[in-house]
């Protein structure tokens, strides 16, 4: 959507050159009014955080309660690597969604930027949660990569309902 916008910022002179046809614009009006409007899409934006609790909360219940101090937990090295790199990964898809997000409505805008802040919280909490578990790491790498996937795969399909809802606006 950038390359678009860049290469019509760029050629923009190419574009400038001639007047709409007379009546355009109330062509134009006539049409939006007429087509039917779309029901909102955010249920689906909130089902799929809704499935990223669900998945959050299903490793808690897999996780064993209670077993450290909360304040003595760090996270070995090849569980460090593996979080460090889906946490990337996942801060790339929420980049592209609070970029997409400025094209939004209010409404959504405020939706979506709270259902990231929720998602980054419970990603903290869930990771102190595996770290206070003392999983073997076969057991947690795997339980790990799920949970980042899964956020990773509602973000990628809710910015691919964002933009639809945007360039379909």
């Amino acid at each position: 959507m950038d390359k678009l916008k860049e290469y019509i910022q760029n050629n923009r002179s190419q574009f400038d050159d001639m007047e709409p046809a007379n009546g355009h614009t109330e062509r134009f009006a006539a049409r939006l009014s007429s087509q039917k409007k779309r029901p909102k899409r955010t249920f689906r934006i909130v089902a799929a955080i809704s499935g990223i609790a669900a998945t959050f909360l299903a490793g808690l219940m897999l996780l064993p309660l209670g077993q450290a101090d909360s304040n003595s937990c760090t996270l070995s090295p090849e569980l460090a690597e593996v979080s460090g790199y889906y946490s990337v990964r996942l801060e790339q898809e929420i980049d592209k969604i609070q970029h997409l997000v400025t094209y939004a409505d209010k409404e959504t805008k405020n939706e979506l930027l709270t259902d990231i802040m929720v998602m980054r919280e419970e990603s903290s909490e869930f990771l102190h949660q595996i770290c206070a578990s003392h999983m073997d790491e076969s057991d947690s790498i795997p339980i790990i990569i799920h949970h980042y996937q899964s956020q990773i795969e509602a973000l990628q399909s809710t910015a691919a309902l964002l933009e639809d809802k945007i360039l379909n606006a």
